[in-house]
Formats: structure tokens, C-alpha cells, sequence
């Protein structure tokens, strides 16, 4: 429930700056945030390599080493925020900004919030290794609860800055502020869920450090790529067409991004849980993960997606005002391809939490190369709709490869998981989308908020109700039935 008041009081903050400052202005306020993550190319899979690392040595039981591993953690945390803060804040000062197709007049305040989210960024890295270090213990509740916090605070702030009418700057400090207090609550959690280091030896640093570093290698390409999908198209945007072209890029999104959170969320649990049950030979609880677990994250997550496809154009006209359904096509193609994407999404979980993560890796740095390449090619010529071709495309490219390249090394048998993960959800979401469409047509454009929720969720129903029957095990489905009919009594 917090997550879900966290993700709609962000809706309401960004219509209300966009609406404030112009779609201009916060451009400049969103570019700043995707430069910060952009830098990550840095310092490439420390994250991703360290929570491993703890999981892993966690399921080996030796508390001691974990103690060692978030001191050895957290100095080159450090470090590496202070290199990626200053090279923003480097970027700011030094007049970075006029690299970007950003007007004169706003070129001074453009370097004020790139030197401040500089700053901002140079605190919150060191920081953040108790974000990974909850992640690696699977401490995701607690996560989820801080996170989900802060995101409120985020939007506050932003509405906050709105109301009393002050500088743009002001949302970026507010917000900055809100990052260091959760990293310090971060922090306390994260060394309360920590077990006492007993008397065990603890490895000598060097290898702990060693350890990160060779996990790390693939991870950072994996890392790399994934900064060069989800941040360089604003900065190609703003490099090559406009800043507003960068605010019409992210209303154009969002929905994307919500659903890509939303699966996040069901995922995000997965490379730990792998990683401990690796480290004990547990192959059939990987195998478990690949098959049902792919059929039952599609369940859940298909029909939010879908539903999003119908409704795109309603929802921009809903939440941002009349004439933004424009880019309802490209925000329902941006949605429909995730929704086809999804039935990789705990593989190359799975693939990371095992330890193989080479062809992952190699497979989605070519995938952001055709990325970059197109939306170079494509943005100065058809602005937004170019840049989110270009996405598209490398993300099939990268999803053809995965499936030739990535299931074998896994173990994956192409008619097992045709029976179990494909056939059992995609043709009857294809019957269910193909009325629900006929349907929509004859409804029209919805512009009221009321009847919006409505559709979205019979819409949702639909699919799920369809999934009820042909995704669930009989089992499962029995304990569903249960749970729910016992809740309905209870209340």
C-alpha cells in the first residue's frame, strides 16, 4: 500500500512541476538525475557485485566475513562517490551544460543544480552499500519500506517547493537531504539485521576485495548496458533535439517505467535467493525459478502491462491534461514490448544469482550499442518517437539473442518452456486483448479519472481471471481460492 500511495503522490508531483516550471525547466531537473546515474559507468557492477558477494557468503555461514565485507564495502563506496560527485560537479562548473541544446538564459541555473546533484551524488554513494547490504541479506521488506519512504518524501518535497513558488534548485536540495536521511536509517537497519560477527576469522581484506572485483567484471558490462538503455536517451534528447523533447520523452514513459518497477519489485529478491541456493547445490529450486517462476510473474505482472497498452492515451490525457494522449501510441508500444520481455525477466535473474552471467552480459552490451547507434541516427530527425524506436529494436535484438544464446547455457529445454511458460499465458492474453480492444473502441477516449480506475480495473480483471485458470497449478489455485474466501469472511 505504501509503495503504491509512493508511486501516485510521484504522478502528482511531476504534473505539478512540469506544469510550474514548463516542461523546459524540469527537463533540466531530470537531466540532472540521469547525469548522476549516467556516471555509474564508472564504477560499473560494484553494486550488483557486492550484494552477490554478501548472499553468498552469508549462505556459507561465516558472520565474521560479512562484517569485513561491509567495512571493505563501504571504503570503496567512498571512494567511488567521491569520484563520480566531483566529475558532476566538475561537469557543473566547468559550464557542462552548454554541451546540451539548452536555451542561454537558462544555462546558469542548469549548472547550479548540476553542481549540487554533484554534491548530492558524492554523499549518496558511500551510503547506498547499506541499501546492498539489506539486498544481499534479503532484508527486502525493510528495503521496500525505506525506499517506499523516501519516494514519498521526494514527491513532497517536490509539491512543497510548488506551493511556496521558490527555485527549481530547491527540489534538487530537499530531495538530497531526504537521500542522506535514508542512508543513515539505512545504515542502523542494515547493522541490526547484521549477525554477530562471533569468533570466526574474518578474510583479509585483500581478498574480500578480490572477490568483488571477479564477480564484478561481467556485472559491470551488465551495468553498463543498462545505464546506456535507461539514461543516455534523455542526454540524447537534450544533446540533439531539445529539453522539451527530454519532459515529453519521460510523460512518454512513465508508464513503462511503472511497470518496469512493478516487475522489479517481483524480481528483485531473485540474483540473492539464487546465489544462496548455488552455493548449496540446490538446482532445483533454480529450476523451479526459470519455469514456474516465469509463469507466475507473467500472471501477475501481464495484466497491469496490458492493461496499460489499452489505456496509454487515457491515462497521459488523465494525468497530465488534454492534448499529452498524443503520445499514447508510443507510450502503449513502449508498455507492449515489455510485456513480451517479461518471460526473460526471471532468467536472467536466475543467470545472475548463479554466476553466469558472461553471455547476459555480452548479449546486452551489443544490445546498447545498437541502442546509442540508433537513437544517434534516428533522434535528430524523429525526436521521441526515434529515440524509443531505437530502445525497441535493441531490445528485440537483445531478446532473440537471450533466447538462442542465454537458455542453453542455463539449462533451459526450448519445448518445456514453450509448454509451461509460454502457452499456458500469451494465447489466452491474446484473446482477452484482442476483445478488450474491440471494446475500448467502442468506449472511445476516456478523460475522467473515475471511469479510468474503472476500466483499468475490469480490464485487469479480465487477465487475471484468465490467469486464475490456465497459469496457476491446481494447487495453487486451490490455496488462492481459500485464502481469499476466508479473507471475504473474515471482513
Amino acid at each position: 500500500a505504501l509503495r503504491v500511495f509512493s508511486a501516485l503522490l510521484a504522478l502528482v508531483a511531476t504534473r505539478a512541476l512540469i506544469h510550474h516550471f514548463g516542461d523546459e525547466r524540469f527537463a533540466l531537473l531530470a537531466l540532472a538525475v540521469q547525469v548522476s546515474g549516467l556516471l555509474g559507468v564508472l564504477a560499473p557492477g560494484l553494486s550488483g557485485a557486492y550484494t552477490r558477494e554478501l548472499a553468498d557468503r552469508s549462505a556459507r555461514g561465516n558472520p565474521a566475513a560479512l562484517w569485513a565485507l561491509l567495512r571493505v564495502g563501504t571504503r570503496v563506496y567512498l571512494v567511488v562517490g567521491l569520484a563520480l560527485g566531483s566529475a558532476l560537479v566538475l561537469f557543473g562548473a566547468g559550464g557542462g551544460a552548454r554541451l546540451l541544446r539548452i536555451r542561454p538564459e537558462q544555462l546558469g541555473e542548469a549548472s547550479l543544480i548540476f553542481l549540487v546533484a554533484g554534491l548530492f551524488l558524492a554523499l549518496r554513494w558511500p551510503l547506498s552499500v547499506f541499501a546492498d547490504t539489506l539486498a544481499g541479506l534479503q532484508q527486502y521488506p525493510r528495503l521496500a519500506l525505506a525506499r517506499s519512504a523516501s519516494a514519498i518524501g521526494y514527491s513532497a518535497a517536490a509539491l512543497l517547493v510548488v506551493w511556496a513558488d521558490q527555485a527549481l534548485v530547491l527540489v534538487l536540495v530537499l530531495q538530497g537531504l531526504i537521500w542522506v536521511i535514508e542512508g543513515v536509517w539505512l545504515r542502523h537497519l542494515a547493522r541490526t539485521c547484521l549477525p554477530p560477527p562471533g569468533d570466526a576469522p574474518a578474510p583479509e581484506a585483500r581478498e574480500l576485495l578480490r572477490g568483488l572485483l571477479h564477480v564484478g567484471g561481467y556485472m559491470a558490462l551488465l551495468e553498463v548496458a543498462s545505464l546506456v538503455h535507461y539514461q543516455t536517451d534523455h542526454v540524447v534528447l537534450a544533446g540533439l533535439v531539445s529539453t522539451s523533447a527530454v519532459t515529453a520523452y519521460i510523460v512518454t514513459a512513465k508508464l513503462h517505467n511503472i511497470v518496469r518497477e512493478f516487475q522489479g519489485t517481483l524480481g528483485s529478491a531473485l540474483p540473492a535467493l539464487v546465489a544462496r541456493e548455488s552455493a548449496g547445490g540446490n538446482d532445483a529450486a533454480q529450476e523451479q525459478v526459470v519455469y514456474r517462476g516465469t509463469r507466475y510473474l507473467l500472471a501477475i505482472v501481464l495484466p497491469v502491462a496490458l492493461t496499460a497498452v489499452l489505456s496509454a492515451g487515457d491515462f497521459l490525457r488523465v494525468w497530465m491534461g488534454p492534448g499529452w494522449e498524443r503520445w499514447g501510441f508510443w507510450a502503449a508500444l513502449f508498455v507492449g514490448y515489455l510485456a513480451v520481455a517479461l518471460m526473460m525477466s526471471f532468467i536472467g535473474h536466475a543467470a545472475v544469482g548463479s554466476g553466469r552471467v558472461a553471455p547476459l552480459a555480452i548479449i546486452a552490451v551489443i544490445s546498447a550499442l545498437v541502442n546509442v547507434t540508433l537513437s544517434i541516427a534516428l533522434a535528430p530527425r524523429y525526436g521521441v518517437g526515434g529515440v524509443i524506436s531505437a530502445t525497441l529494436i535493441a531490445y528485440s535484438v537483445a531478446l532473440l539473442l537471450q533466447f538462442v544464446f542465454l537458455l542453453p547455457r542455463l539449462g533451459v529445454r526450448y519445448g518445456r518452456f514453450l509448454r509451461e511458460v509460454i502457452w499456458p499465458i500469451y494465447p489466452p492474453a491474446l484473446v482477452v486483448l484482442a476483445g478488450l480492444y474491440a471494446l475500448k473502441t467502442r468506449i472511445g477516449l476516456i478523460d475522467e479519472l473515475g471511469w479510468l480506475l474503472v476500466w483499468g480495473a475490469f480490464s485487469g480483471s479480465a487477465f487475471a481471471l484468465v490467469f486464475l485458470g490456465t497459469a496457476l497449478e491446481a494447487r495453487d489455485r486451490r490455496r488462492l481460492i481459500t485464502f481469499v474466501t476466508r479473507r471475504g469472511g473474515s471482513s
